[in-house]
């Protein structure tokens, strides 16, 4: 007959059987120490719940203080405000005036004055050390703003105290909760036993999933990733974390764009400054150059092979001076000047450019004909339309090649058309379309490549801002365009310019008068002796009688000898001691009927606008040619 051991065979049954003998001597010892290490327990329980809550609102209510924002907060207060033992939240600006207060309608405790404020934030206590008032324990603890970046450094040298946040909690709650646990220890401590392995068993799955998520997306926020929510099924404390968690990632990501965008400002504010000092002096190099080539071609045989050559110097010039408007428009320091042209001469230069820097795997095909037909439009901005496009189309084939097909033609607009586009009525249009069989666009973004800063291109290879400055271009010509891509196969970008009614036809020589001479003094003034040399000799060609100064200073000084001897000042604006509207008043206080024409590479004090404002005649942006110094002083002494 086998004896029948106590002991249980399996594994299991002795981790049990053992686990409950030790848990039964371990209870009663237990308990009759329990009331007192019970109270300390749950003293110092309600002391850590406080530090903890009141140290998390601190960090979470930087931003909302900063900004003087409450509801970015809003939520988290909220949770902390719920728990039953907070029965009051206040937070505090630094110069100690109340700024959100929430308390129950149970408890009733006297904000902070704000001298009591001031003492918390000069005490500077951490961690909180609690303060009793009544049945409430109150902590309080200093909200500080550490820096701007997503991730704060470990140097806390450049903090700044935003203000101090207060929570109180009930001194009386976890007493109550005593007493009743006291009724309940036994049996529940005895039921806990039994079931410790299972609940452990079960809260690891249960809890391990949504951690992980929680641990991995902290992960993906620090490599600057936020697209990816975290989603569960969890419920409670842990759920309104993932919550709030993705809250937060939503608030970083927007942030980021904000961050970007702010960068993307000031990359375009900087170049706008550079484009300044470079169109000042660059156009003062043009003038020099376009002025003595123009000379130079007046003294020579026409068919001769030496005035071509200056013909394709004065061309290369005026696309010089062409692209130094186009970065000043670029960068918001110069207006469109919107006149009558036909942009076939513009789009074939372009194509020309286009196919001497696009790679070999690259084809493109062209049909380029308006039949003479003008549009009212800024020529450097239609260049830079057809490259930005161009460009886009390139870096959708960049990595396998394909086709760019540019055509231009006439087209006529009917009303079934019309009204099936928008921002497009019935008449005569000059259609720019430009396609590629590049990767696509992806039919969920269609709608937003036009919105500035967008773009889902790599860093370094797009800012956003191309197709956004198209659309603009377009808007500016009352002109209409569309897309239509398919992802795998291509796109194509359809422009559309109203023609103008009137036709200049096929010579438009009355747009550009020929040179015209005249007689008369004339006082000129730049600084540059370069440009005050040539722009003396194109006077004289011109066949007036010239007097010039590098000095405002002493310019004035000669005028002011003898204001009656000159029918004519042409000047410089940027120049030392004297800038020319500086020169100009002085001159006018002198002899008011005097005429001025200003002369200047790039200014922002002085345009075509506002130059009547200071008494300016004409206005004239270096590089200025012959036949354009002609027309303008013409206008003036003729009409003398």
């Amino acid at each position: 007959m086998m004896r029948r051991s106590f002991i249980p065979q399996t594994m299991l049954g002795q981790i049990l059987s053992g686990f409950s003998l030790v848990l039964v001597v371990f209870t009663f010892g237990l308990l009759s120490t329990h009331g007192y290490f019970e109270s300390r327990f749950f003293k110092e329980l309600e002391n850590e719940k406080g530090r903890n809550m009141v140290i998390m609102l601190a960090e979470i209510s930087a931003t909302g203080l900063y900004t003087e924002s409450g509801f970015l907060i809003e939520p988290q207060v909220n949770t902390i405000f719920n728990r039953p033992l907070v029965t009051n939240i206040s937070l505090y600006r630094a110069d100690g005036s109340l700024w959100m207060h929430k308390k129950k309608e149970s408890y009733t405790l006297p904000t902070l004055s704000p001298d009591e404020v001031k003492q918390l934030l000069k005490k500077d206590q951490f961690p909180p050390e609690p303060h009793i008032q009544g049945d409430n324990i109150r902590f309080s603890v200093p909200v500080k703003l550490i820096n701007l970046e997503v991730f704060p450094s470990e140097d806390k040298t450049n903090e700044e105290v935003l203000g101090l946040v207060s929570v109180s909690i009930s001194k009386n709650y976890y007493g109550s909760l005593v007493k009743k646990g006291q009724l309940l220890d036994l049996g529940s401590i005895s039921i806990a036993a039994l079931f410790a392995a299972i609940v452990s068993l079960w809260l690891a799955r249960k809890l391990s999933t949504p951690v992980h998520q929680l641990t991995e997306g902290a992960k993906r926020i620090t490599e600057g990733k936020f697209d990816e929510k975290i989603s569960s099924d969890t419920k409670g404390e842990l759920a309104e974390l993932i919550k709030n968690f993705n809250q937060m990632q939503e608030s970083l990501k927007e942030r980021e764009q904000l961050i970007n965008e702010l960068q993307q400002s000031q990359k375009l504010e900087a170049i706008g400054t550079l484009a300044g000092g470079i169109a000042h002096d660059f156009n003062n190099i043009l003038s020099a150059i376009i002025g003595y080539g123009e000379l130079t071609q007046k003294r020579l045989p026409e068919d001769s092979q030496e005035h071509q050559y200056v013909r394709h110097i004065l061309k290369a010039g005026g696309r010089a001076k062409d692209l130094v408007s186009q970065i000043l428009t670029f960068s918001r320091q110069s207006q469109p000047r919107q006149q009558p042209i036909d942009i076939e001469p513009i789009t074939k230069e372009v194509l020309k450019l286009l196919r001497a820097s696009l790679p070999s795997n690259i084809e493109i095909k062209s049909n380029v004909n308006t039949g003479g037909k003008m549009i009212l439009t800024d020529p450097t901005r239609i260049h830079q339309i057809i490259m930005n496009l161009c460009t886009n189309s390139f870096h959708a084939m960049e990595e396998e090649g394909g086709l760019l097909e540019v055509n231009l033609l006439q087209t006529s607009i009917d009303k079934d058309q019309a009204d099936s586009t928008p921002d497009l009525n019935p008449g005569d249009y000059l259609h720019l379309s430009i396609t590629d069989n590049g990767c696509g666009i992806e039919q969920d973004i269609l709608d937003r490549i036009f919105d500035p800063f967008f773009t889902t291109k790599e860093r370094g290879k797009g800012t956003g801002m191309g197709l956004s400055l198209v659309h603009g271009i377009i808007k500016e010509s009352s002109g209409c365009i569309t897309v239509d891509s398919d992802v795998g196969k291509g796109t194509s970008f359809n422009l559309y310019f109203p023609v103008l009614k009137e036709s200049y036809g096929e010579d438009a020589s009355h747009l550009f008068p020929s040179i015209q001479k005249g007689s008369g003094k004339i006082l000129l003034v730049d600084d540059e002796e370069e440009i005050s040399t040539m722009a003396r000799k194109m006077v004289e060609f011109l066949g007036y009688e010239v007097t010039t100064c590098t000095s405002s200073v002493e310019a004035f000084e000669i005028f002011e000898a003898q204001p009656d001897e000159y029918d004519l000042v042409i000047t410089d604006q940027t120049m030392p001691v004297m800038s020319g509207t500086q020169l100009t008043q002085n001159l006018l206080s002198i002899r008011p009927d005097l005429p001025v024409i200003l002369c200047t590479g790039h200014s922002n004090v002085v345009s075509a606008e506002n130059a009547a404002d200071f008494g300016i005649r004409e206005f004239i942006m270096k590089p200025y040619t012959l036949q354009k110094f002609s027309n303008t002083i013409h206008k003036i002494l003729g009409q003398k």
